[in-house]
């Protein structure tokens, strides 16, 4: 148990890139001891007690001193040490950083120190470092999404490795952009970066960030960018550009009426964004097709090079799943070292972006085993760590009987432990996940929905999963969830293609999955919500199973195969896996798109031709849900989900046009063409 009851928070160090812009960062360490090294009072704005676990801040200052000395060699990852101490006999410690644009100074950032976990980490015996990046908020310079991440993460880990109360070891740990920072930085090996923990993040800024399938992400970059990056960042934008107060009022009521920006045509040049406010934005337009842009920013084609462990965590409805589960299954494949490649984790639960470690997503409660009660995430975190950067080893669990069919949660202070709903040996192969931390020997830990149950395993995807396809079978009437659509194992032969019109100025609206973020007004909520009355439009295909005679897993990778055909030059396709209650709701599970004319190649564009069937696949990225007896498993096809995807005006021309045509679509699946989903099937 640590002896740490206090921390000590500086505020406002400078930390100066190679560049000559200067980032600022506040820095948090355990309390009841002072540093050695020469004063760095007088450059840092301010500093303070923090003491407790409440976070509180004290009025007392203190006369926190620092270095930037020789740095300290690091012992590299996992390697066992003692407690670092100066020649003064002051400790030294190791060092958790956060690199946010989110600004270090809120509530969330400053009393915790991550966000959450800091405080906890602190009080462990870790320091901790917020900073805020280049162009954002107290930082220096001006901010273009990615571009400076590599090299500032470099400087950084490296400065905080001269620091006087660093130990030489330092890990990166915060989710979305804040986990980019992290991979970017990791890209360049900083020769005392150990770890990282990137949560819900990409691995690819083009394929899964800015575009999915083709299709722009419009409803996550055009908020992202509203709000949080130019909108909550107009002071320091002000400053900079000169802002007048009407433009930055301007500012705020396009974030406020974010319904109104997504559908404003053309995309590009769009009049609530202004270049010289977010040039990122006009770049991430102006480069549809995936070139030497987003190949220099891209993490998949450095995975070699990153020589640390990494912490991979994720939700079944986080926009950045398919990021998430790459860089996993790339760092254990190929890793920069072999405790890289052992040292990769990933952690999925049934979350959305921003409802990490809670139990209720969209319009489902998981229970409380989805949140603290069945995974406690800094215990977790703290124990990854504790493992890479204090060489302490996990303890091996007990063993256990394989007699019993039913096991006990692990214990949560101050809960009384819960037994796990069914029994064990239902499942093949998997474990019920034991205690906080994961083994290298079981690195996988995802919570199966409908079972609503953590479970670790050996790998992903799951080498005892079967893969399975359903068939997409209909009379040519599979229009609406009344429609004559059905969905079975059977490969289809005779049968009659299903048609709709697709009018872009009429999208398909979007009801929850995969989104980021909602914190404006009339915001669009995320996780799993009724597809029903959606489905009562003509323009949306339902293909469903018979009611399910048994308990029926999907854990894996999902991919819908399409034979379809336009009437126009271009469109898109979507799909989605629903499950569908006895009741008739339908829960939203996972969905993809894919855009005509890339179908063939994310470099090069392609476009249809009218009328002829080709083949299409759409990923669905992956889920792990039980549909349990009585239910049914149902795919849509569509071809908008709007605002979560820009709509294709079936024209083949640029961001820059607003001509809309209609196109009349259709789907086949005959013996010759067929079209299904690819399930991977587990048995229980």
């Amino acid at each position: 148990m640590s002896s740490v009851t206090s921390a000590r928070a500086l505020f406002d160090l400078p930390v100066k890139m190679r560049d000559g812009v200067t980032l600022y960062a506040d820095v948090y360490l355990p309390g009841g001891e002072a540093v050695a090294g020469g004063a760095v009072k007088a450059a840092a704005r301010g500093s303070q007690t923090v003491s407790g676990r409440a976070g509180k801040f004290a009025d007392k200052t203190e006369d926190i001193r620092g270095a930037q000395g020789t740095p300290r060699a690091s012992a590299g990852p996992g390697t066992p040490v003692p407690p670092k101490t100066s020649g003064a006999g002051k400790r030294r410690y190791p060092v958790i950083l956060m690199r946010t644009p989110y600004d270090k100074s809120q509530a969330f950032a400053r009393a915790a120190g991550t966000g959450g976990l800091g405080m906890t980490a602190v009080l462990r015996g870790f320091a901790i470092v917020v900073q805020d990046t280049r162009g954002r908020f107290s930082s220096e310079g001006e901010f273009n999404a990615f571009v400076n991440e590599a090299q500032d993460g470099y400087d950084t880990v490296e400065w905080i490795a001269k620091q006087a109360w660093c130990d030489g070891k330092v890990g990166m740990y915060g989710g979305s952009y804040v986990g980019a920072t992290q991979w970017l930085a990791a890209r360049e090996r900083p020769p005392h970066l150990t770890a990282i923990a990137p949560f819900v993040t990409a691995s690819d800024y083009h394929e899964g960030w800015a575009y999915q399938g083709g299709a722009f992400s419009l409803g996550f970059n055009l908020s992202w960018t509203l709000w949080a990056l130019t909108g909550r960042n107009r002071d320091n934008l002000q400053r900079r550009l000169q802002l007048s107060d009407e433009r930055v009022e301007a500012m705020v009521d396009a974030a406020d009426d974010m319904s109104a920006a997504f559908r404003k045509l053309p995309l590009l040049p769009h009049p609530d964004v202004r270049k010289e406010e977010a040039k990122y934005y006009y770049d991430w337009l102006s480069h549809p097709s995936d070139d030497t842009y987003w190949k220099r920013l891209r993490i998949e084609d450095f995975h070699q090079k990153v020589m640390t462990p990494s912490l991979n965590l994720g939700g079944w409805y986080d926009i950045f799943l398919m990021g998430t589960i790459r860089n996993f299954e790339r760092m254990r494949e190929a890793g920069g070292s072999g405790d890289a490649r052992a040292g990769a984790q990933l952690v999925i639960g049934p979350w959305t972006h921003t409802g990490l470690a809670g139990n209720a997503s969209g319009l489902v409660d998981y229970g409380q085993r989805a949140g603290t009660t069945g995974l406690d995430l800094d215990e977790l975190l703290i124990r990854y760590y504790e493992r890479w950067l204090m060489g302490k080893v996990e303890p091996k669990p007990a063993a256990q009987s394989t007699m019993s069919s039913r096991r006990a949660l692990p214990a949560v202070k101050g809960v009384k432990a819960l037994p796990s709903p069914g029994p064990l040996s239902q499942t093949q192969g998997g474990s019920a996940a034991k205690g906080p931390g994961i083994t290298e020997a079981s690195p996988v830990r995802i919570f199966v929905m409908g079972a609503n149950v953590w479970r670790d395993e050996k790998e992903w995807p799951l080498k005892r999963a079967k893969r399975t396809r359903y068939y997409l079978h209909s009379s040519g009437r599979a229009n609406t969830r009344r429609g004559d659509g059905t969905l079975s194992t059977e490969a289809p032969d005779a049968e009659r293609p299903d048609s709709f019109l697709y009018d872009p100025l009429e999208p398909v609206p979007t009801r929850g999955g995969p989104l980021c973020c909602a914190p404006w007004p009339g915001g669009l909520p995320a996780g799993p919500l009724d597809q029903a009355s959606k489905e009562e439009r003509p323009d949306v295909l339902v293909y469903s199973t018979p009611l399910l005679k048994e308990d029926t897993e999907v854990t894996g990778p999902v991919k819908v195969t399409l034979w379809a055909s336009s009437s126009c030059v271009d469109t898109d396709f979507t799909a989605m896996l629903l499950d569908v209650s006895p009741g008739g709701q339908a829960l939203n599970l996972c969905d993809g798109i894919v855009r005509g004319r890339w179908r063939k190649s994310r470099s090069i564009a392609e476009p249809l031709k009218p009328g002829q069937a080709e083949k299409f696949e759409i990923d669905l990225v992956a889920t792990s849900n039980l549909f349990k007896k009585g239910h049914r498993i149902r795919v849509e096809v569509s071809s908008s989900n709007f605002p979560r995807f820009d709509r294709n005006l079936n024209t083949g021309k640029g961001f820059d046009s607003s001509e809309v045509m209609v196109a009349t679509n259709t789907v086949f699946h005959d013996a010759k063409r067929a079209s299904y989903v690819s399930l991977d099937l587990v048995t229980r």
